[in-house]
């Protein structure tokens, strides 16, 4: 698969190296490890796992609080269960962990599962699990970094994918991590038959084919720019320092300007509100949104006029206007139409 090359949203970069990597381990091992949780330990027990993996007792005697509140069951990302002591909680959905840098451990039923770098964990439908996988030990030193892939709320109709980071006890998550909504229904249906494969035979051939395919109609969903941040970590999010999401934007601008571009748009690639991103826009540039997307094509139609001998409606199509938009625009700025100009130059 061809992937394009133009720059990758800083949500969905980190996403992208992800899933290239595990995609490399899948090619140069012509499998990954894969284990699908139970509730119970004593159910584990009863299916083979890969032999480096290491289950560790982890009691939960707790009583468990089912959430009955709509409102929350919102909120709180389709949880409708919970242990708040052992900080676990059990989800509607199914949930894909992959680890992508380690070794971490994750917490589902009464066990602790001590996996490494490549393993992937598929947490079914209320299986309680912790809230955040951990690193290995308590250690400052120790870190670890989990790829989670789920139906989210979009449940048929697409899924949800973060990175969350671990050091030592202390785990995080945000858009800086790596934050992506794909909209696709192909992807959901893909993702619920991995699950089934996966409960069936977690090591089959069948199972690592649909899991590469998972992770390379992911990457190529984030390519072609389909990567969406997701509502729950769209706006405002602090950035890093040497993160600017104005520059960003004029990047992304640069790279699809074939494409229909919008404030709005604009705005949730780089995890701004549509009024901050129009104020800092407008500071940075001098100019407004639509006012810098329209000089930027107009002198790009330039270029291509003068310098290639693509029609009038393909130079069109390449900027991201129709053909009668194009004649208004030239005519508005140059008195003239696109094919006069070029004659003139």
């Amino acid at each position: 698969m061809t992937l394009s090359s133009s720059p990758l949203p800083f949500h969905s970069a980190p996403l992208a190296a992800a899933l290239e990597s595990l995609n490399i381990r899948i090619k140069r091992e012509n499998a990954l490890p894969v284990v699908a949780a139970t509730a119970r330990k004593s159910e584990l027990a009863q299916r083979e796992l890969p032999s480096h993996i290491r289950v560790i007792d982890r009691p939960l005697t707790e009583r468990r609080v089912a959430v009955r509140s709509a409102r929350y069951f919102q909120q709180t990302r389709l949880r409708i269960a919970k242990y708040p002591k052992s900080q676990m909680d059990e989800i509607a959905v199914p949930i894909l962990l992959c680890v992508v840098n380690g070794p971490a451990r994750i917490y589902a039923g009464d066990y602790i599962l001590e996996c490494r770098p490549g393993d992937i964990v598929l947490v079914p439908a209320s299986v309680p699990k912790g809230a955040l996988s951990h690193a290995i030990d308590n250690s400052p030193d120790s870190s670890c970094d989990v790829l989670y892939i789920y139906p989210g709320r979009l449940l048929g109709n697409g899924l949800e994918c973060w990175i969350a980071h671990a050091q030592g006890i202390s785990g995080t998550s945000s858009a800086q991590l790596g934050a992506a909504l794909f909209n696709n229904q192909f992807l959901a249906a893909l993702f619920a038959q991995l699950c089934h494969e996966i409960q069936e035979s977690a090591q089959s051939e069948v199972s690592i084919q649909l899991l590469q395919s998972l992770f390379l109609f992911l990457l190529h969903e984030i390519h072609r720019g389909n990567a969406l941040l997701p509502d729950i970590k769209r706006l405002n999010q602090p950035v890093e320092h040497h993160h600017n999401p104005i520059k960003y934007g004029l990047k992304y601008i640069e790279a699809h300007l074939s494409d229909h571009l919008t404030i709005e748009k604009l705005a949730r690639e780089t995890a701004l509100s549509a009024t901050n991103f129009t104020r800092l826009f407008r500071q940075e540039t001098g100019q407004s949104f639509h006012q810098y997307v329209t000089a930027l094509r107009l002198e790009l139609a330039k270029k291509l006029l003068e310098n290639s001998d693509l029609k009038v409606h393909e130079i069109a199509d390449r900027i991201g206007l129709s053909s009668s938009r194009l004649n208004r625009l030239f005519h508005a700025r140059y008195h003239c139409t696109p094919g006069e100009y070029r004659k003139r130059k």
